[in-house]
């Protein structure tokens, strides 16, 4: 075994069989109590993996990964991480031609080999995860290669891997509940969507456009030059129902939807104040700042249980320090002038936020 890692990413969301009626957005609420001294931050300091204890302070050192390119699953104790195929000559490669993809159980110790593959994509149940196989007559010059990928799907707990897509020109965009939606070539017109079956649906979406999608893969949101909407998905394919979100003139960047799927976090760029996380949903589809979030640089990421939500935010004191902020999912602050927020951990380069555990 190369390596022995805890990695967990985001929170498991919940795949629906079906229909159900509308969960009810709830990031209104009053600000939540303090994360128990149970809680731990996991974060990535270069390509080392360390473990913050929230009410200690202390930091325990978990592993080291041989490439930066790891995903952990949502769901469960598997990572996904890719090592060189054939030997390198630098230690910390950045490329690698021949990648190959491994899967780790940080819970049983159990390791899966998968052979050639990269680019992983876990589902939001974590109970599988899509990559790109490259074809044995891939080549590469620098860092562009020439060659078809495949796309393949793994259920580690089964050790059941097969291919969903033959060879082509593919990019994995995201899952939309329990269909994987496949980029197709240089059509630039289209989303293919792809069930565990292998039902196909070609969606009318060009890849640019698709921001993200709801866990249940109930919605998606749909981003354009002139609207951005969220639009309601059933049996895997987009509907008319649509509801616009209102920006307010700023822009979405990188985001996450809540676990439950009752909403979203991002964070939004431009306008005339700095950036900061907002909440929405399709029922409340108005951008809504989160308290004491501006000066933000990254994705924010959600609580396990969707309470809390953990982002990297310019400390505001200059010398360029970052910290890791952690504040209730509520866009009614508490009293006090923090907002309920705390700070975890400071850090000028080289940290990856992944998760707050509790």
């Amino acid at each position: 075994m190369i390596l022995c890692l805890l990695l967990v990413s985001l929170g498991a969301g919940c795949v629906v069989q079906g229909e159900k009626a509308d969960a009810p957005n709830t990031r209104n609420r009053s600000p939540q109590q303090a994360p128990t001294e149970r809680s731990s931050l996991l974060f990535l300091e270069g390509r080392s993996l360390l473990r913050l204890d929230a009410a200690s302070g202390r930091r325990t050192k978990l592993g080291a990964f041989p490439t930066p390119d790891v995903r952990a699953s949502p769901g469960s104790t598997w990572i996904a991480y890719v090592v060189p195929g054939q030997p390198t000559s630098e230690s910390h490669p950045d490329f690698l031609a021949d990648p190959r993809l491994r899967l780790f159980d940080a819970g049983s110790g159990e390791e899966v080999a998968l052979g050639r593959g990269f680019a992983p994509l876990w589902d939001p149940s974590g109970s599988r995860v899509a990559y790109l196989k490259s074809s044995p007559a891939r080549s590469c010059d620098g860092e562009a290669c020439t060659g078809g990928v495949s796309v393949r799907m793994a259920w580690p707990g089964t050790g059941r891997s097969e291919t969903i897509l033959d060879e082509g020109s593919y990019g994995l965009l995201g899952w939309a509940g329990d269909r994987l939606l496949v980029a197709v070539g240089s059509d630039t017109a289209h989303t293919l969507s792809v069930a565990p079956t292998g039902d196909e649906l070609e969606l009318p979406l060009a890849p640019s456009q698709f921001w993200g999608a709801s866990p249940d893969g109930r919605w998606l949101v749909r981003v354009g030059t002139e609207q951005t909407v969220f639009v309601r998905l059933r049996g895997g394919r987009l509907t008319a129902e649509t509801t616009p979100i209102a920006l307010g003139g700023r822009l979405l960047a990188a985001g996450t939807w809540a676990t439950d799927s009752s909403g979203v976090a991002a964070m939004a760029l431009g306008g005339r104040t700095a950036p900061e996380v907002v909440l929405f949903s399709p029922e409340e589809p108005e951008l809504r700042a989160l308290p004491h979030s501006r000066g933000v640089s990254g994705a924010p990421l959600w609580s396990g249980d969707g309470d809390f939500l953990l982002f990297p935010r310019d400390s505001g004191g200059g010398g360029g320090t970052l910290n890791a902020s952690l504040c209730p999912a509520s866009v009614n602050p508490s009293q006090d002038r923090t907002g309920g927020c705390r700070s975890l951990l400071s850090w000028r380069e080289g940290v990856v936020l992944l998760r707050m555990e509790q």
